[in-house]
């Protein structure tokens, strides 16, 4: 088998399993013991006997991986169906930990002197999740807008705090023990900001992608996004089988599909490369404002078509100008996080210039502006 065949014969159908389990569960009563266990135990044992079997035969087909992985998906979620009404001691004391980081985080914000009241509102719903000092007429305007996913704590953000450490730590040098360090660093800080944060679906699928990216280039392995997503959402799936009844976890996969799907071929839309071909370079350069437009509203384009019909299923709603919203609230959202982020760490240690507080403050209140109007289109 060729390496994607082994990765998709795995991970999707062990999530495809998950996936059937989870509707088929609806329509089950499991107060009956014929009805839910008998058939639970059958499904268990066959499972395991077939999962052994790859350990021993080497004359596996594709096919045969696929069923295998489709039955302990399925196995998966009857286990974790049997035993979800278990108290989870680890994950109350996480979720513990989790809001006393995040009231630290916005005591800090709080105490920064911004000129505008709704900046530090913003800064702490952006870097924390904490959405309770917004006024109804902000919340109004990112949903009216289609910016809602903005608010939500989501991989975006965590993606923006990887970039900014993966920026700030280049200093370390590429020795051996440079990137020992550097991956430490990183998986530190980010499963720290997930933790911090609640661990929601899609921040915990980030951190997963994060983890098994820096992973495969510390050990010299090949890395292939799609695999590495896939690869995640079963590790996702293993911990949590009920996780995908989640419309925030079905929208965060669907989104990462959109881009490794879509986005590169939308990309080569441009003609960049012709461009380059032919000699015209400066303004048809990589660093070509045009071709970042571009970039940015072929990425929205390619999250909206794989997400539109979740949204549309659990919400009713479809954002009409989610490309404009796009192409001008992510560009000055990723600003506004690493700008934030650089106030907060120099005001705790009372070195903060206040023309970079300015800065921010301006920058945030474009934004809001600028979704106020769409708005009201």
């Amino acid at each position: 088998m060729t390496e994607g065949k082994e990765i998709e014969g795995i991970f999707v159908p062990y999530a495809a399993g998950i996936l059937c389990f989870s509707i088929l569960h609806a329509h089950i009563t499991a107060s009956g013991f014929g009805i839910y266990y008998i058939p639970a135990a059958i499904v268990t044992a066959v499972s395991i006997l077939s999962a052994l079997r790859l350990l021993y035969d080497r004359n596996i087909t594709i096919k045969y991986c696929a069923a295998v992985f489709l039955l302990l998906g399925i196995q998966s979620a009857i286990t974790n169906n049997l035993t979800c009404s278990r108290e989870n001691v680890i994950s109350e004391s996480l979720f513990r930990k989790a809001g006393t980081c995040t009231a630290y985080f916005s005591g800090i914000t709080d105490k920064i002197p911004f000129p505008s009241a709704e900046s530090g509102n913003l800064i702490k719903a952006l870097t924390t999740g904490n959405k309770s000092g917004l006024s109804k007429s902000v919340i109004g305007s990112f949903r009216k807008s289609g910016a809602s996913h903005i608010l939500a704590l989501s991989g975006l953000h965590l993606g923006i705090i990887y970039l900014l450490l993966l920026s700030i730590l280049k200093i370390m040098g590429n020795s051996a023990f440079s990137g020992i360090a550097r991956y430490i660093s990183i998986i530190s800080a980010c499963g720290f900001y997930s933790v911090a944060t609640g661990a929601s679906p899609s921040i915990v699928r980030a951190f997963l992608f994060i983890l098994l990216n820096e992973t495969a280039k510390i050990t010299h392995r090949q890395r292939r996004p799609l695999y590495i997503l896939f690869a995640a959402l079963s590790i996702q799936l293993s911990i949590n089988t009920d996780i995908i009844k989640s419309p925030g976890f079905q929208m965060s996969y669907m989104a990462m599909l959109g881009i490794f799907i879509i986005f590169p071929v939308l990309q080569k839309w441009y003609g960049y490369e012709n461009s380059c071909r032919n000699g015209i370079t400066g303004f048809i350069g990589r660093h070509n404002p045009l071709k970042k437009i571009w970039d940015t509203a072929a990425l929205s384009i390619s999250c909206q078509v794989f997400t539109a019909p979740v949204a549309w299923y659990y919400f009713g709603t479809f954002p009409k100008y989610f490309l404009i919203t796009n192409l001008i609230a992510l560009p000055m959202t990723t600003i506004i996080m690493i700008l934030s982020i650089i106030i907060i760490c120099l005001y705790q240690i009372g070195i903060c210039p206040l023309f970079l507080i300015d800065i921010d403050d301006t920058i945030i209140n474009g934004l809001l502006r600028s979704l106020d109007i769409i708005s009201s289109m």
